[in-house]
């Protein structure tokens, strides 16, 4: 299996089904599998022009910047959770991250690899709870009008 020691790693995640980016320690985008472009719609240039916050709901801002310092400092060693997205055209979704950190030689110098996919479950689930949300606050405003 001669051919093996031939591939390199990026040559797999570059031809990968499945959406692989690297983040630098000022959390943009240093590279990016076709697959994860295809996903947020953008190009590579584009792409490397932004932070992982310019990609995810602003809603979960907060909770990224917890996440990220639990990686850096060691308290979490591997990251895994559920959260939304924006692509380039506006369009959220939800989707299942892990992130890794991965330090080079260097002390102090790091990276996060991130590996995520579409979570089209978790859509259905939060689309069928905002459905059972409005439909509850409609029986109670009716029940409120006919109390009144």
């Amino acid at each position: 299996m001669e051919w093996i020691d031939s591939i390199s790693f990026k040559q797999v995640l570059d031809n990968s089904k499945q959406a692989f980016a690297m983040v630098g320690p000022d959390l943009k985008f240093v590279w990016c599998n076709a697959c994860f472009l295809d996903l947020f719609e953008y190009t590579l240039d584009q792409m490397l022009l932004r932070s992982i916050f310019d990609v995810s709901d602003k809603e979960n801002h907060m909770l990224t910047r917890e996440m990220i310092l639990g990686l850096i400092n060691g308290t979490i060693k591997e990251l895994e959770v559920v959260k939304k997205y924006i692509k380039k055209n506006g369009v959220s979704f939800y989707g299942k991250i892990t992130v890794t950190i991965i330090s080079p030689k260097n002390e102090g110098e790091y990276l996060f690899f991130v590996c995520i996919s579409e979570c089209k479950e978790h859509e259905k689930k939060c689309s069928l709870l905002q459905s059972l949300t409005e439909l509850r606050e409609s029986i109670l405003d009716k029940t409120k009008d006919k109390t009144e």
